[in-house]
């Protein structure tokens, strides 16, 4: 039982440990004035998750006219859309051009300015 459970780890572990996935930590930029005497309330807080193919963001209240940018290290735009939340809403296919580095996430709406890192 131990050779099986060895040799199933040894198998499978690199395809397992290859597969990346995780939550964007969002923070709150600053563009100005948008976010007024009080900075937090009311103001929805969207979420971002990524894994090997796509990159899924949500929010808990609807949000119009979202722009959604990617970034490589380098400052080069990888993905740039403008995009309407509700619960889900998932940009699928991460360009092939994405490989092994840090990204940066930056979600702009309602004169207010959220960003984050990933990596993949």
């Amino acid at each position: 039982m131990k050779k099986i459970t060895l040799i199933f780890i040894i198998l499978f572990l690199p395809t397992i440990m290859m597969a990346s996935s995780g939550v964007v930590v969002l923070q709150r930029g600053d563009i100005g004035s948008g976010w007024g005497d009080d900075q937090t309330s009311g103001v929805p807080i969207p979420r971002v998750t990524y894994d090997d193919t796509s990159i899924t963001f949500a929010c808990d209240s609807a949000i119009a006219e979202v722009d959604v940018f990617v970034k490589d290290i380098q400052g080069n735009v990888l993905i740039e859309d403008t995009i309407s939340l509700n619960q889900t809403y998932v940009l699928h296919h991460m360009p092939e051009t994405m490989g092994h580095q840090r990204y940066l996430v930056e979600l702009f709406f309602d004169d207010k300015y959220f960003y984050g890192y990933f990596e993949q």
